[in-house]
């Protein structure tokens, strides 16, 4: 299981229990433009900290055409910004036999990926 940042998953966004964890702190579920607005954002803080980033989107939460469209225009946005470079499972591929990592482990039929299957890093 990936470690990923709790602003990264799109739980963090659609659950109520979740609200009082949000900064700044929610009472209810967040509409599909704000998790888009927050992960634009978040990608913002990224590239000016030169970092990288990883989203989570569970099929079992993109259950309206709303909240398929926002991951839709992420990944647009995403590939179409100049200064965002993002792994394709080939390039993920590249990077983990270049870096001498392990392939990815099956459990019961489940893939363990250490590499998230999106990586943003500012370019300089």
């Amino acid at each position: 299981m990936l470690p990923d940042a709790w602003q990264d998953v799109d739980d963090y966004y659609y659950f109520p229990r979740f609200a009082s964890l949000r900064v700044p702190p929610g009472t209810t579920p967040v509409r599909p433009r704000g998790l888009l607005a927050a992960h634009l954002d978040h990608v913002e803080r990224t590239i000016t900290a030169g970092g990288c980033t990883s989203f989570v989107f569970h099929v079992s939460r993109t259950d309206t055409p709303q909240r398929a469209e926002v991951i839709d225009e992420l990944l647009d946005r995403l590939t179409d910004d100049p200064r965002v470079w993002c792994a394709s499972p080939r390039r993920r591929g590249l990077l983990r036999r270049l870096s001498g990592r392990p392939p990815p482990r099956r459990t019961a039929g489940l893939v363990t990926d250490p590499v998230p299957s999106t990586m943003c890093r500012g370019r300089r």
